[in-house]
């Protein structure tokens, strides 16, 4: 349904946004060159997602389950952990190869080069932020 532009609560340029509870929101017109509407409508895209962020997470929450279930007990794959006064929101599910237990003795210059990643990183974090 199409309201005209008058009837709408808010209006910019040749776009109009209309916010009802029956509705929901509804963008009419040309809101793609206007930088204050765009601003507006970027607002209500994120409150909008908001509001389907819980039930997001419970899904994620449930694959990382799954996938927990599934992976357990396979050699040489180390499984995401997370501490347990913590929530993880699973939007990346990360896993790790043991390549001792899988006996990769393979490239010596690149497990140098991880070696050598590994030791840096781990000096910066000693370090802290104060130092870069």
């Amino acid at each position: 349904m199409v309201t005209p532009k008058e009837d709408l609560p808010l209006q910019a340029a040749t776009a109009a946004i209309d916010i009802s509870p029956e509705m929901g929101v509804q963008i009419f017109g040309d809101i793609g060159r206007h930088r204050p509407v765009r601003k507006i409508r970027d607002r209500l895209f994120a409150r909008a997602q908001l509001t389907r962020l819980d039930h997001y997470l419970q899904v994620q929450r449930e694959h990382a389950a799954l996938l927990n279930e599934r992976l357990a007990g396979l050699d040489g794959l180390i499984l995401p952990m997370m501490p347990p006064c913590h929530e993880h929101s699973w939007y990346n599910y990360i896993c790790r190869l043991d390549l001792d237990t899988l006996g990769f003795n393979g490239n010596a210059p690149l497990m140098r080069q991880c070696r050598e990643r590994r030791r840096l990183r781990s000096e910066a974090i000693r370090r802290g932020p104060e130092a870069h």
